[in-house]
Order: C-alpha cells, then sequence, then structure tokens
C-alpha cells in the first residue's frame, strides 16, 4: 500500500502565518483530485492529524490541515477575535493555498468557523459539496449573557515558583482525561503524544481566552442556513455530546453519526484510530 507523506508548511494571510498540514495533492500533469479541508478540531489535535490525512490521501482525496490562528503551530492571535475573523482567515488561507474544497470538516470551537462560512453565500466556495461538524459547542441565548457578563477570564499570574506551570499541566491533564478516561498518563510519552500536550499548553500560555468569541455566536440563527448535507459527529466521552441532539434538530440535512467510546482524534496514544476516523469522512464525502 502506497504511504503518502505529510507535508508541512505555512501559508501568509493579511493576519499571520497559518499552518498547513496536506497529503494526497496531484502531481504536475495529473488532474486534481477532490479536495477535503481540515480545520483543527482541538486546541491539541493538529500534530494527530497526520494518520487521517494520509488515510483520505489512500482513498484518493487531496486532504488539506489547517490550525485556526492561535491553534497548533500557526501564529499567536492579535488579541480577542470573534468568529466572523476566524471564518475570514480560513477563507483567505484557502484562496492562497489554491484548493478548491469539496468538504470542511471542523471540530469544537472550529465548528463554529465552520458554521459560519457555510452559511455564508455559496459563492464563497461554490465547489463546497457538504460539511462535517465534530463536537459542535451550542450555547442559548441565557448561557451567552452570562458569558457576556462574566467577560473573558482573567490570564493565570506567573510568580517565581512556578505554580502557573502546575496549573497550566493540570488544566491540559484535565482536558486529556476527560476526553481519553481510560488512558494513563504514560510513563514515557511517545513523540506524538508529546507535541499534543505541547500545543495545548501554547495554547493555554499565549492565546486570548475564545469567552468573546461564544458570548456573541448566535448559533441558532446561523444552524438553519447551512444547507449543505451535514455529517454531525459526536463521541461518547466528549463533552459537547450534550448539544449533540440540539445541532441536529437545528440543520436542514443532518446526517448523525455517535461515534463509541473516545473520538480518535481525542486519543494521542492511538495513532492507528486516525484511519478509522478518515474512513467515516470518505463514506459521508463519496456519497455526495
Amino acid at each position: 500500500m502506497h504511504q503518502h507523506k505529510i507535508h508541512k508548511h505555512y501559508i501568509e494571510t493579511s493576519r499571520g502565518l497559518v499552518h498547513a498540514q496536506e497529503a494526497g495533492r496531484a502531481d504536475a500533469g495529473e488532474p486534481p483530485r477532490p479536495a477535503l479541508v481540515l480545520v483543527t478540531p482541538t486546541s491539541f489535535s493538529s500534530p494527530l492529524l497526520g494518520p487521517v490525512l494520509a488515510g483520505l490521501a489512500q482513498r484518493g482525496w487531496h486532504a488539506l490541515a489547517l490550525d485556526l490562528m492561535g491553534y497548533g503551530r500557526s501564529d499567536r492571535r492579535d488579541g480577542h477575535w470573534r468568529v466572523p475573523a476566524f471564518a475570514d482567515n480560513i477563507i483567505e488561507a484557502v484562496a492562497a493555498s489554491g484548493v478548491a474544497p469539496a468538504g470542511l470538516v471542523c471540530g469544537h470551537f472550529s465548528c463554529w468557523t465552520g458554521i459560519e462560512i457555510a452559511a455564508r453565500p455559496a459563492a464563497v466556495w461554490p465547489t463546497l459539496r457538504g460539511l462535517v461538524l465534530d463536537g459542535t459547542p451550542r450555547y442559548t441565548p441565557a448561557q451567552r449573557a452570562e458569558m457576556q457578563a462574566a467577560g473573558a477570564p482573567p490570564p493565570q499570574p506567573w510568580d517565581e515558583q512556578g505554580t502557573h506551570a502546575l496549573a497550566y499541566w493540570n488544566k491540559v491533564w484535565r482536558i486529556l482525561h476527560l476526553l481519553t478516561p481510560d488512558t494513563p498518563l504514560p510513563a514515557v510519552p511517545s513523540q506524538r503524544f508529546r507535541e499534543a500536550v505541547m500545543c495545548l499548553l501554547e495554547a493555554s500560555v499565549y492565546e486570548p481566552n475564545t469567552a468573546l468569541a461564544a458570548a456573541d455566536f448566535a448559533i441558532e440563527a446561523l444552524l438553519p442556513l447551512v444547507t449543505l448535507p451535514t455529517l454531525v459527529m459526536c463521541s461518547d466521552t466528549d463533552w459537547n455530546l450534550k448539544h449533540f441532539d440540539a445541532v441536529v434538530a437545528a440543520l436542514p440535512d443532518p446526517r448523525p453519526l455517535r461515534l463509541a467510546g473516545t473520538n480518535p482524534l481525542h486519543d494521542p496514544d492511538a495513532p492507528g484510530r486516525g484511519d478509522e476516523y478518515a474512513e467515516h469522512l470518505h463514506r459521508f464525502f463519496a456519497e455526495l
């Protein structure tokens, strides 16, 4: 079986460099393959996408994964961004890449970016045939009003004893353990596991909190505008499972898919499961 190499590079945009990973781009002289754009599913998933991209390329797709600004290996953000700013940046990066997306795959916070893009006029990406939303957060107007009133939480104060470092680690381990509850901390973590932890730590240390983006994203108004066939995914251990039914009910053309156990993209010590995730995406987009 041919092994597809993952090419990593940066795409320059007007607001900074967007980190890209891709596999399956057609060689010169070959007809282009249908393209799938994946946007960082979680704060730590950028290093975990390699097997997914290779699996998609093996199945005939050109897969392009982009880290949201401030996530993975993309540049840090210049202050608080609202969801339309993230969407504009991804649209600009995709245009610069020369890719004409047939599908868009998003997860967790980036689901809002995907919804924002898909709810805009079809002229933005006229080739787009379908959308994947994996673990979509859906806050009610009342919950958003509470977030708006509370404002963004203050940054973690630093001190010479390094208690801030322990606070960041506690946050990272809490997130990882919530999503992979049966996975113990490896005594000697793999390179993949280390890179996932570092991406999550960097997002915690450097980035403005996304609470303000959540506070003014009226998802209930935009979901009915997403007329594309939409694969709505969520795993048993995802904390956004409680929003799953409401997201499905609000979309005009939903295709719900519950994943048993831990999501393959939330499992930093199981690279083999990336092909499992690629198969879910392939089945959905191949039928459109």
